[in-house]
């Protein structure tokens, strides 16, 4: 069970997802980078692109059926969104009917803007920009 779910989100989705979990766990990396790790930008560029490549969802998202729910534990890394905009709207076009996560969203206003696909966290790590007036 998850608790403390991030009230925006919530309330911009469905009261309820129903499906078969596919469940997932997040692993970080086991590679560790510091200030002045790289020659160029270049350098950080290639290895950023190899980080995404080695955690790539590929695998498990092949794996769901349409309608079935990503439960994902992040494995108490609460630092980082593990979900965005990008997989998660992936998600919803691989068939996907909802997410559901004990860590962090990212990029949340676009997530609620299009709608299509609730993503229930337990908060919400970088918001993204909003043409919102607070």
């Amino acid at each position: 069970m998850i608790s403390g779910l991030y009230g925006e989100i919530l309330k911009s989705s469905p009261s309820r997802v129903i499906g078969f979990a596919v469940t997932v766990r997040y692993v970080p990396t086991d590679t560790r980078v510091g200030v002045n790790s790289f020659k160029s930008i270049e350098d950080a560029k290639a290895w950023k692109d190899q980080q995404y490549g080695r955690a790539s969802d590929a695998g498990w998202v092949k794996s769901g059926k349409p309608g079935d729910v990503v439960v994902m534990d992040v494995n108490g890394v609460f630092e980082c969104g593990n979900i965005g905009s990008n997989n998660s709207l992936g998600w919803a076009q691989n068939g996907y009917a909802g997410v559901i996560s004990n860590g962090g969203a990212r990029d949340t206003d676009e997530i609620i803007k299009t709608g299509k696909i609730p993503v229930y966290a337990a908060m919400d790590t970088a918001p993204g920009v909003s043409d919102r007036e607070d």
